[in-house]
């Protein structure tokens, strides 16, 4: 994950519970709020005063998401259903997302920039207790580590697809099987990652007691993150986009007509989970 405000974390992981199954996305998006504010507190460790902030920070930018970007949301993931080309649709899904992240870092602007030294401090040892899960030398090497993110897209597509075909399979596994065997490709993500970090946390010290200033920068980092980056951390980007791009379009042309199908169901039903929360804000 990149390194994200304290309202992009809430943002982060409702976009990542959408993407599992219906009953616990159903249970994520009743409980968004809370699920959002402890987030938010357990990485920033915001005192009673701030987590106060914090909620009415989050419930204008709730009542924005509602009116300003989930008609156009859902509408993008409609059109999933009968795409041949999944890319177009989640590039524009993430156009989407980058409008979000920029009114988030509006409404959040005042709280990070009251965050004290120790608090930063804080946020720095939580990233990087979530930068193990993709450390090979503190996840059983490079192998285990593999092996669990190949499970988990295998998981993944199944919930999306069904049951999968053997090309699929075998299209799942060479996502990780072509990464070289000394594990270069874990060792460039994981300096991507402590590169996105370690801009974001600059941008955030350099913005303390300047909400403007802070609102401005991370907004630009939300858009593009290439001028914080350094040139390895620009190509690792490219190297990512790259490879999902081509993963997703190739699993798509090997849809049969039973997976399209299922896959229909799957997106209706996220249509209707974000039409449900779009009714959940207006009624909060």
């Amino acid at each position: 994950m990149k390194a994200l405000s304290a309202g992009k974390y809430g943002l982060l992981a409702i976009v990542a519970l959408l993407a599992a199954g219906c009953s616990m996305r159903r249970f994520a998006l009743e409980n968004y709020g809370w699920f959002s504010t402890r987030l938010a507190v357990s990485y920033l460790d915001l005192d009673a005063s701030q987590k106060e902030t914090f909620k009415a920070s989050l419930s204008k930018l709730s009542d924005k998401i509602r009116d300003r970007h989930l008609p156009d949301t859902i509408a993008v993931v409609q059109s999933m259903a009968d795409a041949t080309d999944p890319v177009p649709v989640l590039e524009r899904l993430e156009a989407r997302f980058r409008l979000v992240v920029a009114d988030a870092c509006d409404e959040f602007a005042p709280l990070v920039a009251s965050l004290s030294p120790a608090q930063l401090e804080h946020l720095k040892g939580k990233l990087a207790e979530r930068d193990e899960k993709y450390d090979s030398t503190a996840a059983g090497g490079v192998v285990a580590l593999r092996k669990r993110q190949s499970d988990e897209s295998r998981e993944m597509a199944t919930r999306w697809l069904g049951t999968l075909t053997s090309r699929q399979e075998e299209l799942l596994d060479g996502a990780s099987l072509e990464r070289d065997d000394e594990g270069h490709w874990e060792r460039d993500y994981l300096a991507y990652r402590a590169d996105a970090q370690g801009a974001f946390l600059r941008l955030i010290i350099a913005g303390r007691g300047n909400p403007s200033l802070f609102g401005h920068q991370c907004r630009r980092f939300g858009e593009n993150q290439d001028p914080f980056l350094t040139d390895a951390g620009r190509q690792m980007r490219v190297r990512m986009r790259d490879r999902r791009n081509t993963l997703t379009s190739a699993l798509f042309a090997s849809i049969q007509p039973d997976q399209r199908s299922h896959f229909r169901l799957q997106i209706k039903g996220l249509v209707n989970d974000l039409s449900f929360w779009s009714e959940q804000i207006a009624n909060q």
